[in-house]
């Protein structure tokens, strides 16, 4: 069984404690990812980062943390970012992990993202 849980709002600090959390009651490791660094202008070079990122996660029963996710869908002209949530569907698929998506800003979802998401965990802003 696997999961899709997206953070959005709230503090960074509230962010990563809560995925820590859910690591250490889950007893799994917790693998922070942050999306720009993985996300290639050529889609297969993406796809072939994610692929690698999930193995990592399979081998080692990790949560699979994507820190500011929000980057692939804050600007709706990103033309790799459909691409990228049908591999992330997919790589689902094949290897059971509990996956986060972190926003960082209260964004409307997408209805891409949505559609596919468990749970969505709103963080209140401490201001």
């Amino acid at each position: 069984m696997y999961f899709k849980i997206v953070f959005q709002g709230g503090s960074e600090t509230d962010r990563n404690n809560a995925a820590k959390f859910l690591g250490l009651e889950a007893r799994s490791k917790l693998l922070r990812i942050e999306l720009t660094k993985i996300v290639s202008k050529y889609v297969r070079e993406t796809e072939k980062n994610l692929q690698k990122l999930f193995e990592k996660g399979a081998s080692l029963n990790a949560i699979l943390f994507f820190d500011e996710a929000d980057a692939l869908f804050e600007n709706r002209s990103h033309k790799n970012s459909n691409e990228i949530l049908l591999t992330l569907q997919k790589l689902q698929q094949k290897y059971p992990l509990v996956v986060i998506l972190d926003f960082p800003v209260r964004l409307k979802i997408p209805v891409s993202l949505e559609s596919v998401c468990d749970t969505l965990v709103s963080f209140r802003s401490s201001k």
